[in-house]
């Protein structure tokens, strides 16, 4: 019965890491957008983009107390993640043992 208690605590361990992964892929997500709207009607949108993507990277990297590099590339995969494969964050989610899943992307 021990084995068991273990199991299941295991399993539920699992299961709040896959729903922490996906809620920090959308927050990061929204933050990729936000800075996006933050370089809208620039004349040199890429280096405006890189800009304000870099500022919204460093406030959240010194909040978290991560790089602020390491924020822009989580950034740059939960964006993509989050907008171009919606089903896998519904899956980390919903889908217990699917934590991982995402980790190509």
């Amino acid at each position: 019965m021990e084995l068991t208690g273990i199991l299941a605590e295991a399993e539920q361990a699992q299961q709040v890491l896959a729903q922490a992964e996906a809620a920090q892929a959308r927050v990061l997500a929204k933050a990729g957008a936000f800075a996006a709207r933050l370089a809208e009607g620039s004349s040199v949108v890429v280096r405006d983009r890189d800009m304000a993507l870099r500022g919204v990277a460093a406030e959240i990297a010194a909040a978290v107390r991560v790089s602020d590099r390491a924020v822009q590339r989580q950034i740059d995969s939960a964006y993509t993640l989050v907008n171009d494969f919606p089903a896998t964050v519904h899956c980390l989610v919903n889908r217990p043992g699917f934590r991982g899943g995402s980790d190509p992307i």
